[in-house]
C-alpha cells in the first residue's frame, strides 16, 4: 500500500534537494565566476567585478519548487519598481522560459524568452549593465549534467532599449561576479565569455591532445552584446587546462590552429581586433530566441 505520509516526505526531501542545489550554484557561481586557476589574468590583476548580486524574489515560495511559475524579480533601487516576470513554457520538444519586464505600472515592456531551459534551476541578476539609467537583468539557468558540462549556465542578457526590452542569449562556463567587470572607473560593463575547446584534430605544439579554456571579451552597447577583445590586452585568450594553476596564453597552438578551432566548433570566427564592437547578430548563438 502507498504510504501517503513516506510518498510527501519523499517529495518534501526532493524540494530541499532543489533549493540545496540551486543555494550551491549561486553561491558558487557569485564567488568564482570564470575557474579562477586558469582564467585570463594572473592573481592580482583582475579587473573590478561589477556583478550585482543582490535582487528581490516577490514570490520566493516557488522558486526551485519544480512549479512552472511565473516568478517575479524587482530590480533593486529601481524607483520605477521594474520587475521581471519568468514563466516555464513545456513544449513537445522544447523547454523555456518566456520573459516579460513590466514596469511600475503594469504595462508589458518585453516578450521574449529564453533559448533553452535544460533545468529549473535559475537566478536572476539586475543591474544597469548598457548605462543608460535603466536597470537590466541576467537570467542564468543552470545547464545540469556531470563533469565541465555541470558548469555550464544558459544565458539571457535582458537589455532596456529607448521602447522597451530585448534579449540577446548565450552560454559560457561558471558564470559569475568575476565574469561581469569594468576596466575603468566611467565603465563602460563587460562580459567574460568563458568556452571550453579540445584541439580535436589539429596538431598541438608537443603532439599531444589538450584542452583550452577560451575567454572573449565582449560589451553592453546600447541593446545589444558586441564583441569587444581591441578593448583589454590579452583577448581572445586561450589557457590551456593544465594540473598546475597556469593563465598564460598557450603556444600549444598558432593563431590559425585557433582560429580554425573556433569557428568549427561554434560556427563563427574568433573576433580580431579590426572586428571588435560589431554586432553578433549573426552568431547562431547570439540571435534573439
Amino acid at each position: 500500500m502507498f504510504n501517503r505520509n513516506g510518498g510527501q516526505k519523499r517529495m518534501d526531501a526532493a524540494r530541499a534537494m532543489r533549493v540545496l542545489f540551486l543555494g550551491a550554484m549561486i553561491f558558487n557561481a557569485a564567488a568564482y565566476g570564470y575557474p579562477e586557476p586558469h582564467g585570463p589574468f594572473e592573481k592580482g590583476h583582475a579587473p573590478q567585478s561589477v556583478l550585482r548580486v543582490d535582487w528581490e524574489v516577490v514570490n520566493s515560495a516557488r522558486l526551485g519548487d519544480g512549479e512552472p511559475g511565473p516568478w517575479c524579480f524587482v530590480a533593486p533601487d529601481d524607483s520605477k519598481k521594474t520587475t521581471l516576470e519568468l514563466e516555464r513554457i513545456m513544449e513537445a520538444e522544447s523547454c523555456f522560459l518566456r520573459i516579460t519586464v513590466v514596469d511600475g505600472h503594469g504595462r508589458a515592456l518585453s516578450n521574449t524568452w529564453t533559448k533553452a531551459m535544460p533545468s529549473d534551476l535559475f537566478r536572476v541578476n539586475s543591474m544597469d549593465l548598457n548605462q543608460d539609467g535603466r536597470p537590466d537583468f541576467i537570467v542564468d539557468i543552470w545547464n545540469g549534467g556531470c563533469g565541465t558540462a555541470a558548469g555550464i549556465s544558459i544565458l539571457t542578457f535582458v537589455l532596456s532599449t529607448e521602447t522597451g526590452y530585448s534579449a540577446t542569449g548565450t552560454y559560457s562556463y561558471y558564470f559569475g561576479s568575476g565574469d561581469i567587470v569594468m576596466f575603468d572607473k566611467a565603465g563602460p560593463y563587460y562580459f567574460i565569455e568563458t568556452r571550453f575547446i579540445g584541439n580535436g584534430a589539429e596538431r598541438t605544439k608537443d603532439g599531444r591532445n589538450h584542452n583550452f579554456w577560451v575567454y572573449q571579451l565582449y560589451r553592453f552597447n546600447e541593446a545589444e552584446v558586441v564583441e569587444a577583445n581591441q578593448d583589454a590586452p590579452g583577448f581572445p585568450k586561450w589557457v590551456w587546462f593544465t594540473f598546475r594553476e597556469n593563465h598564460k596564453e598557450t603556444d600549444q597552438l598558432t593563431t590559425a590552429q585557433k582560429r580554425r578551432l573556433f569557428e568549427a566548433k561554434f560556427g563563427r570566427k574568433a573576433q580580431s581586433d579590426s572586428s571588435a564592437g560589431q554586432s553578433q547578430s549573426s552568431d547562431p548563438e547570439r540571435k534573439q530566441p
